[in-house]
């Protein structure tokens, strides 16, 4: 194996050019971790972000549910309350027509009563004219 001798040229100038690449690799890795630290910087701002969106959208589910629960809680009371009053109705209504028929019921007597009086006068005035009954009423 032979060995040449390297002048201290030779040893200057692979020294300067292994200088060079190491510069150049070190300023590449820079970059690269310069990049690298953006790119992280703008994912944790967007992760943030959807956390942020995440959060608010969770609060308007929150907010729906509960709304939707007094929306049926209200509709619930209303319902109740409209029954409630419809049944009082009801009832009010059964009374009345109880009453009327209670009424009917005397008012049918009335009239029986009336209407036999009317046919007993009749038929003590059988064979009198019309116009002597309207004189011994008067009378």
């Amino acid at each position: 194996m032979l060995r040449t001798k390297k002048t201290a040229r030779d040893l200057m100038e692979e020294i300067r050019q292994i200088t060079e690449e190491y510069e150049k690799l070190a300023k590449e890795q820079k970059e690269r971790i310069l990049s690298l630290r953006e790119e992280n910087h703008d994912l944790a701002a967007r992760l943030k972000q959807a956390e942020a969106q995440k959060a608010a959208v969770a609060a308007a589910l929150i907010r729906a549910e509960w709304s939707s629960l007094q929306i049926v809680d209200d509709a619930k009371n209303r319902a109740n309350r409209i029954l409630s009053d419809a049944q009082k109705k009801e009832l009010s209504a059964k009374q009345r027509v109880c009453e009327h028929n209670v009424l009917l019921g005397e008012l049918a007597v009335q009239c029986e009563r009336i209407l036999k009086g009317i046919e007993r006068e009749l038929e003590k005035s059988k064979g009198k004219l019309p116009f002597e009954l309207l004189s011994q009423k008067d009378a």
